[in-house]
């Protein structure tokens, strides 16, 4: 089989294995990190139209930021309640201390 693979398609070969585990590992990771998402970071992210899965893979680090953030908030009750009726807006400038955070997210978003 080696043999007859040539130089360059045994580079293609590889570099297709390499791109197919990273992504496997990224969903791993992926599935590890949603099992920890703090429920109200991830209803947040999502009523504005952030998908926290990608959040997940795209940006792993800013993903433990946030949710380490939001696992420690003094502000759960108001947010729950600003967040059950959809009012997302609600606490992004105030109370919410991954506010600035999520905005630069949203804005990356809208970005491409």
């Amino acid at each position: 089989m080696w043999r007859s693979i040539n130089s360059t398609g045994a580079t293609g070969y590889f570099r297709n294995m390499r791109d197919f585990i990273a992504q496997w590992i990224g969903s791993q990771r992926a599935r590890q990190l949603n099992g920890n998402f703090p429920p109200l970071l991830s209803k947040r992210l999502r009523l504005l139209g952030l998908d926290p899965s990608y959040v997940t893979v795209a940006q792993p680090e800013t993903l433990r930021r946030l949710s380490e953030t939001c696992r420690n908030c003094a502000h759960t009750d108001v947010c729950a309640t600003d967040l059950g009726d959809e009012n997302v807006a609600a606490g992004m400038d105030t109370y919410c201390a991954n506010g600035e955070m999520i905005d630069e997210l949203v804005i990356k978003r809208a970005n491409g």
